[in-house]
């Protein structure tokens, strides 16, 4: 979705002072990430591909949010079959099916497999996953002025 009129809608509908909160999710250092990122990098259609990206960050930094707080969970213990772990990948944008021929996309999985099978108890894999809250106001929209203040 673009940035700015997803926002300009949300700041429309919300009330007066609400805030938005942005929940990013993911694994918390597992210890193939390196590894991965280049596998990721080879295949992903994004050319700017930032291992490090975040909604929230990237949304302040367009000047479109305004931070007003943040948490994080406790990392979780998780445990998920390899092939699904392949799998979630290709809903992101950037590594989805449809923008890649069946063998580029055979051959992510495949180099996914291999980087993470040490790390793997026969077919499931052990990790820890993290949540990051970020909730402040939106600075998008036609109360954008309103909303900056407390």
């Amino acid at each position: 979705m673009s940035w700015r009129p997803t926002l300009e809608r949300l700041a429309a509908a919300a009330t007066r002072g609400a805030f938005l909160a942005i929940v990013e999710h993911g694994y918390h250092d597992p210890p193939w990430r390196a590894e991965l990122n280049t596998v990721i990098a080879r295949h992903s259609r994004s050319p700017g591909y930032d291992p490090d990206f975040s909604l929230a960050g990237a949304l302040t930094a367009a000047g479109l949010f305004e931070v007003a707080g943040h948490a994080s969970t406790a990392p979780q213990a998780f445990r998920q079959r390899t092939g699904d772990y392949i799998e979630q990948f290709h809903s992101t944008a950037s590594l989805a099916r449809e923008w890649m021929p069946p063998e580029e996309a055979a051959a992510f999985g495949r180099e996914v497999r291999a980087v993470v099978a040490l790390f793997a108890a026969g077919d499931v894999l052990e990790a820890r996953i993290v949540a990051q809250i970020t909730w402040g106001r939106i600075l998008a929209g036609p109360r954008a002025a309103v909303r900056k203040d407390p």
